[in-house]
């Protein structure tokens, strides 16, 4: 998309257009939703709090690595092939 706002070609498009595209989309919800009946609005609502409460699980979680390097010692003792069925094991136990 060419930014009517100056940024060139090959970039993003500017905070100016991106303010204007979620503004105007923003508008086409809020006219369809105005359009629904009452329950059928509700049922957007719980969606929208749905896909808002999955995003934030999403973005809220990190994984640790601090195990990593954990099994050195075991690295002349066992092949990683051994190394995946011990730890299967160990993980049962």
């Amino acid at each position: 998309m060419i930014c009517p706002h100056g940024a060139s070609e090959g970039k993003e498009i500017c905070s100016d257009t991106k303010n204007f595209l979620a503004a105007r989309s923003m508008t086409t919800i809020d006219k369809i939703i105005r359009e629904l009946p009452p329950h059928l609005r509700q049922e957007v609502e719980d969606y929208a709090l749905f896909l808002l409460s999955r995003e934030r699980k999403k973005t809220g979680v990190i994984l640790k690595q601090d195990w990593a390097g954990g099994l050195a010692a075991l690295k002349g003792s066992y092949t990683s092939v051994e190394l995946q069925k011990k730890a299967l094991e160990w993980r049962s136990d």
